[in-house]
């Protein structure tokens, strides 16, 4: 699964998104509790790692915005195989990208020769994890695994219902998780305030 994000200097966010409903609305939980009011505008296309169209979509990114902002899951991948195949569809399309990735955040950052940049921002092995992470679930290696644990501590659980769930487990917290930062983290790389090693 990957959502492919693009702030621009409109204050306008377009969203790439594979074909679930509830990925748009996590987006936009994650954006409201970082304080982000930007207008978000998204494509029903459906795009993922595999999906050759994904490098077409992240040149207009970058050219439209000059960064685009990536959020996959790992689907049980290590995390450098994501970047990897990422660059890859960028590679498709004619851009010769730098990669550089900082594994304590899951985040990647994809420099590219003719400018602009992508941020990659992993959940492993899935989007779930980030809830995992609010309800302290010790992580998993598997999705199937994470869902059972959420739901041997939640009781029932549906994927449509992971922003909402993570939306009122957001309101329960002082300190903010560290996928919030590592999000937040991903959008400040976009904007070339930051360096990854």
């Amino acid at each position: 699964m990957c959502f492919l994000a693009c702030w621009s200097l409109l204050d306008e966010l377009y969203i790439f998104r594979r074909d679930n409903r509830y990925a748009k609305d996590l987006i936009r939980v994650l954006l409201d509790h970082l304080g982000l009011r930007l207008r978000v505008r998204h494509s029903e296309q459906a795009v993922n790692i595999c999906d050759a169209k994904l490098g077409r979509y992240l040149k207009f990114g970058v050219s439209e915005c000059g960064c685009a902002v990536v959020v996959a899951d790992t689907e049980g991948l290590d995390p450098h195989q994501v970047i990897d195949a990422v660059a890859e569809h960028l590679r498709d399309v004619g851009l010769r990208p730098q990669l550089s990735f900082d594994k304590d955040r899951l985040v990647g950052f994809i420099s590219l020769e003719s400018g602009g940049g992508i941020a990659v921002v992993l959940a492993h092995p899935c989007l779930e994890a980030w809830l995992g992470e609010l309800l302290g679930i010790t992580p998993s290696s598997t999705c199937s695994d994470l869902i059972n644990a959420i739901k041997q501590k939640r009781g029932e659980y549906d994927k449509s219902r992971l922003p909402s769930l993570v939306k009122a487990e957001l309101r329960n917290r002082a300190d903010p998780p560290k996928f919030v930062e590592n999000f937040q983290y991903a959008g400040t790389c976009c904007g070339g305030g930051c360096v990854t090693a």
